[in-house]
């Protein structure tokens, strides 16, 4: 299961493995249930609760979910404290002991895998690269985003005629990403345009402040480099 998963990520991966150790996990818990239910069914079948082995099963399942259901065991031949012990029993082995099993399988295959985890998104991402690729058939079919995408539906039915005309997709493919890319295209050169119009007023105003702002620095430094001249003839 990791080879086949490896490709849709490692938290995925993590993820699967941890549901393979919870499926032996699950095994051991029916086998434990078995055995309570089995035992149960041969000391206590006098029990109204305890006529089938399904109601048994049925009884020490929800005893593993916490049920302390002791009032079953009133007017028992075993007496009433055998049967209350054996439930608790049951209750205590399948509420701590089982707990803390899968609690401690899970930790350790996190703890386990948690650090392969940027090596296995490195390994699903190289593995998935050639779907990155652009398509020149059917290209157009990924290319647009959310909620755009929606105007590919009608060349999906087209694509699906056209399986056996490679050369015809292609063509059709080309025409199908220039054609949906042209809106867009459209509204960002006008929105480029009026931005630039917009801009034009500061622009202007920015360059004659450089101007002035150059001359008024050359003015300054012909006034020093004069002053200098003086200073040195005196």
């Amino acid at each position: 299961m990791l080879e086949l998963t490896k490709s849709y990520g490692p938290m995925l991966t993590i993820i699967f493995t941890m549901i393979e150790d919870l499926s032996v996990f699950l095994i051991l818990w029916v086998l434990l249930l078995l055995v309570f239910t089995s035992s149960g069914f041969i000391l206590f079948n006098e029990l109204a609760a305890y006529n089938s082995i399904w109601d048994v099963f049925v009884v020490h399942f929800e005893a593993s979910l916490g049920n302390w259901a002791l009032k079953i065991y009133k007017d028992l031949s075993l007496t009433e404290e055998c049967g209350e012990i054996f439930h608790m029993i049951s209750v205590t082995i399948n509420l701590i002991l089982m707990l803390n099993l899968v609690i401690a399988i899970l930790s350790e295959t996190y703890a386990r895998l948690a650090p392969q985890r940027l090596g296995l998104y490195y390994d699903g991402l190289i593995a998935n690269m050639p779907s990155y690729l652009f398509d020149k058939r059917y290209g157009i079919m990924i290319l647009l985003p959310p909620p755009f995408n929606i105007f590919c539906i009608p060349y999906f039915l087209v694509f699906i005629c056209l399986l056996n005309k490679p050369q015809t997709a292609a063509k059709l493919n080309k025409a199908a990403t220039m054609l949906s890319y042209f809106p867009l295209a459209l509204l960002f050169c006008c929105g480029f345009i009026v931005l630039n119009i917009l801009l034009v007023p500061i622009a202007y105003v920015k360059g004659v402040f450089h101007k002035v702002s150059e001359i008024t620095r050359g003015c300054c430094r012909k006034t020093q480099n004069a002053q200098g001249h003086k200073d040195l003839s005196h």
